[in-house]
């Protein structure tokens, strides 16, 4: 599957959101329904990939344009920043071979999930295999 270049409204089960608000690196723009990486040695905000030194943190609720501004802050009226939901089932498509129940799966980008990528950024364990893709519990990913 491609990553996303528009917002991509994700289907998922009804539940309890946790949010987080997430500065966003400067120069970069998440898309709402895009999968939400995290730079350990920062903080800030990423669209995911398969990259050393990431971690899972959400899906993102809304879009987010920071392409033009300076690295992120918490602010209510700035920009800089994006709101993840840390909880749910939520369905992805998915690289290489196909899930089994209770699989953990990992970012391959902010669209897709694969059960076998180089660094291994955990976003949860498949609930259900379905046609063109998988449901994922991504509390267990992003540790709520």
């Amino acid at each position: 599957m491609a990553v996303l270049s528009t917002h991509t409204p994700r289907r998922h089960r009804l539940h309890e959101p946790i949010t987080q608000a997430i500065g966003i690196r400067a120069g970069n723009a998440i898309y709402l329904g895009a999968l939400v990486n995290t730079l350990s040695a920062t903080g800030n905000a990423y669209r995911a990939t398969d990259s050393a030194n990431y971690r899972f943190s959400g899906v993102a609720v809304a879009g987010y344009d920071n392409t033009n501004g300076s690295n992120g802050v918490v602010e209510p009226k700035a920009e800089r920043y994006c709101v993840v939901d840390k909880n749910g089932i939520w369905f992805f498509a998915y690289s290489g071979a196909t899930p089994g129940l209770e699989d953990p799966v990992y970012v391959f980008d902010d669209n897709t999930v694969s059960v076998a990528t180089t660094n291994a950024i955990l976003v949860g364990k498949v609930w259900r295999v379905s046609s063109g893709g998988v449901w994922v519990n991504i509390a267990h990913g992003t540790g709520v």
